[in-house]
């Protein structure tokens, strides 16, 4: 299976603020020339260690043939399952209650689990949040 990776991965990490604070990163991604295949993923944007990820949500701007999972690297389809892209709309997301935590870095991945290759529009949005890193003293309790 092909993986690719889409411009955004590298050009994101500029856009992720320093030193804290939730941001929404979102990237179009157009299949109309070079289609995403059957079985191929994409990286779509890159996760940092020690991020949340409160939720990702895939829209489908133009229809094309395809059933499409929204992951990362461990899970492909944590975020949005075997969704069908055969229409215009936004897919409804997978049940991650409270987000998840990268403690390594790892990527957002589009995947076509089609035996047809899409050949549509997509938007993907990401709401995530870096997480400060770990106080020097432990907190003691009695």
């Amino acid at each position: 299976m092909a993986t690719y990776q889409s411009s955004a991965v590298t050009a994101q990490d500029a856009n992720i603020p320093a030193g804290g604070g939730a941001h929404v990163a979102v990237v179009k991604l157009d299949f109309s020339s070079t289609n995403l295949g059957t079985s191929q993923s994409i990286d779509v944007m890159h996760v940092p260690a020690d991020t949340i990820v409160l939720n990702a949500y895939l829209e489908v701007l133009t229809a094309g043939a395809g059933d499409l999972d929204l992951g990362d690297d461990t899970d492909p389809n944590r975020y949005v399952a075997a969704y069908d892209g055969s229409g215009a709309a936004v897919a409804p997301a997978a049940s991650t209650a409270g987000g998840f935590l990268y403690n390594a870095n790892d990527h957002i991945v589009l995947t076509n689990g089609s035996t047809d290759a899409f050949t549509g529009v997509v938007k993907v949005v990401a709401v995530m949040t870096p997480v400060p890193a770990d106080p020097a003293t432990a907190a003691t309790f009695a």
